[in-house]
């Protein structure tokens, strides 16, 4: 008897293949044509993802860089009743093919993210620290002008989380990354160099300010204008 032709529109899914080797992690589980994944397989793929991504969070937790990508995951977990540490289920649990799929796609973009990696994130950290660190004012002149030196504050979770801050966006629509980090950087608010102080600051200017000036904003947190600069 002839054997029975498979369609050609079920995906070749093997629960045994680790797909998580692929770099992108694009395998695309909502474009299937007309036939869906048995759930079984859908849920071992979910597993098999969740096993990488939980090795990840206990690798930033363990160097103090549960932010950027970790808040993904975090925020997901948590709109999920997620308590207690930030982790996915590894093993099998009940979810409808929608609610499985999403949790795929979740976790195929943390993958995908630089900072979801140790490394990713130092990469990103070494990156802003040398542009920052050339980067000097326009029209500035002297030896004495230098760039920003954010080795300190980038090495610390309170910056991280300004820079990726409802604040600090609100601020965007204002200045340059460059002015805010000046502020940010020679900022004194009553001899305290607290970073939550200058944020706070910075914040409330722009909040209670018609036209926010870059002058003004140095004055709100006690940092110096640069003489010769566009940055007044």
């Amino acid at each position: 008897m002839a054997r029975k032709k498979q369609s050609k529109s079920r995906i070749n899914y093997n629960a045994n293949t680790d797909y998580t080797t692929n770099p992108r992690y694009t395998w695309d589980v909502w474009h299937t044509k007309s036939t869906l994944l048995p759930i079984k397989d859908l849920e071992s793929f979910r597993r098999s993802l969740a096993k990488v991504a939980n090795n990840r969070l206990r690798e930033l937790e363990k160097n103090n860089m549960d932010y950027y990508a970790y808040d993904v995951v975090a925020d997901y977990l948590r709109s999920q009743g997620k308590k207690g540490k930030i982790r996915f289920q590894e093993t099998a649990k009940p979810m409808d093919q929608l609610a499985t799929r999403r949790e795929i796609q979740l976790l195929q973009n943390f993958l995908s993210m630089p900072s979801s990696t140790v490394a990713g994130q130092k990469r990103i950290e070494a990156k802003r620290i040398e542009t920052f660190g050339n980067w000097k004012p326009k029209g500035a002149k002297g030896k004495n002008i230098k760039g920003i030196d954010l080795s300190k504050q980038a090495q610390t979770k309170i910056f991280y989380e300004f820079l990726n801050s409802k604040a600090f966006e609100n601020l965007r629509k204002f200045y340059s990354s460059e002015q805010i980090f000046r502020a940010y950087k020679d900022g004194n608010i009553g001899g305290s160099k607290s970073q939550k102080k200058i944020q706070d600051a910075m914040m409330d200017y722009v909040k209670n300010e018609r036209k926010p000036s870059v002058k003004g904003l140095y004055e709100a947190v006690g940092a110096s204008v640069i003489p010769n600069s566009a940055n007044k």
